[in-house]
């Protein structure tokens, strides 16, 4: 290391580097009625892993801490070994990991922790990435508890003509053996059979939000169910490198055949290294943060 220069650390890497560049999310792919992209990191891509996993950790941990900021900056302090935490704030940073990551002494399943990073991939690059002609207006984050029912995921988007569109999204994540098709295919019949009830959940945050932004939250199950022009769905899989896929998402329009317009019907693969130790070492790196 060059003498007065900052150490080789992942989140120095992951500085000023979005998680798309990182998993170089490519262009928008069509097929079968269905605009997706995907994202690659391969297994031997030590650096960039190290930089992706803690990218995810601090962005899941913003996401967590929102609207505690003090809590967000212990944690970050004490992740990268600038100030452990107090035994006080040590109390409260478990209040906001336990559910998500649980805790070095007690952790949650590699199922539930792995779902909830793949969440998290999801989210990040969803803010990160508004693809064509719109604009990013809001994005509700993973839920606080992982295993509730309800959407993974819902953004609203304002076109250039200034009309606001939504989005309802399935997230899963992909380990085994068996075809991805099995997954997404999974997310599919979720999103026909539970969207009306998991937008109506969504519905009373609108009630807070400004005039334009809460009237769509108003009638987002009104807009699903009559398969308006500003309703559509997406489907998002965080999986290992070698599950990626050259072609993704084509029985999507099958199973929700009334979201026919074009742009509709959208998808996310990230095909992250090995994908559940790609999730250990996001927890582990979330963890950091309570060391004393």
């Amino acid at each position: 290391m060059v003498p007065g220069a900052e150490p080789d650390t992942p989140w120095v890497r992951a500085a000023g580097a979005p998680l798309a560049q990182l998993l170089a999310i490519g262009e928008t792919l069509t097929h079968g009625g269905c605009r997706w992209r995907k994202g690659e990191l391969g297994i031997a891509a030590d650096a960039a892993l190290e930089a992706a996993a803690w990218k995810v950790a601090e962005g899941g941990m913003q996401a967590r801490c929102a609207g505690a900021a003090h809590a967000f900056e212990a944690w970050r302090k004490g992740a990268t070994q600038q100030t452990a935490p107090s035994p006080s704030e040590r109390s409260v940073l478990v209040a906001f990991i336990e559910s998500g990551f649980g805790l070095p002494t007690a952790p949650r399943s590699e199922d539930h922790v792995q779902g909830h990073v793949a969440e998290l991939v999801w989210y990040l690059v969803t803010l990160e990435q508004a693809t064509g002609s719109r604009t990013l207006r809001r994005i509700e984050p993973p839920s606080f508890h992982v295993s509730s029912p309800g959407g993974d995921g819902l953004v609203v988007y304002e076109r250039d003509d200034g009309g606001l569109i939504f989005r309802l999204w399935e997230v899963k994540k992909h380990t085994g053996k068996a075809r991805l098709s099995r997954t997404t295919n999974r997310a599919y019949s979720q999103l026909k059979t539970h969207a009306p009830r998991y937008l109506a959940q969504y519905t009373a945050a609108g009630s807070g939000y400004p005039p334009a932004l809460g009237a769509i939250y108003a009638k987002l199950v009104d807009l699903w169910l009559e398969a308006a022009e500003p309703a559509g769905a997406g489907v998002a899989v965080a999986t290992s490198r070698t599950h990626s896929p050259q072609r993704c998402f084509s029985a999507m329009s099958k199973h929700l055949p009334e979201l026919s317009r074009p742009g509709q019907l959208e998808g996310l693969v990230a095909a992250i290294g090995d994908f559940p130790a790609f999730s250990r070492r996001v927890q582990e790196f979330v963890w950091s943060g309570l060391s004393t």
